[in-house]
């Protein structure tokens, strides 16, 4: 299993203090989870100097998701947002699971998530176009 790191429209995301979690949406039927929150632009390799932007990350094409909680997790990650090349865990799953599938690991402050997906799209967003808190 060998990591690599994700170069997004901010480059490289690097750091515990990177990317702050807002929403974590699973979208049922679509098969979608869109994690939305705030990246601290003095950490990536495309640096916003002082300055937080607000960021979704949309995964497609989803068949596992794995959350854990970052002080309980214990592997190594090159970047906040890493690519997990030979995965043990795609060739444990089954079912749908093909060549095209990828996983994908987002180290967020305080939250960790493990995706196996179809792809994603990160992009910035202005505050006003992210997902409202879902009511509980």
């Amino acid at each position: 299993m060998k990591k690599s790191a994700i170069a997004t429209e901010l480059g490289i995301i690097r750091g515990r203090d990177a990317l702050y979690l807002d929403n974590a949406i699973f979208k049922d039927g679509m098969n979608t989870l869109v994690l939305e929150g705030q990246a601290n632009g003095n950490l990536c390799s495309k640096p916003q100097r002082g300055s937080y932007l607000a960021y979704r990350l949309t995964f497609k094409g989803v068949l596992a998701v794995k959350m854990i909680e970052l002080d309980s997790w214990d592997c190594d990650a090159v970047s906040s947002f890493d690519e997990v090349h030979d995965s043990e865990w795609i060739r444990d799953l089954r079912g749908k699971v093909t060549d095209q599938h990828r996983h994908f690991c987002v180290q967020t402050y305080d939250e960790v998530f493990d995706v196996v997906c179809d792809g994603f799209e990160f992009e910035t967003v202005k505050p006003d176009e992210a997902q409202p808190t879902p009511a509980n």
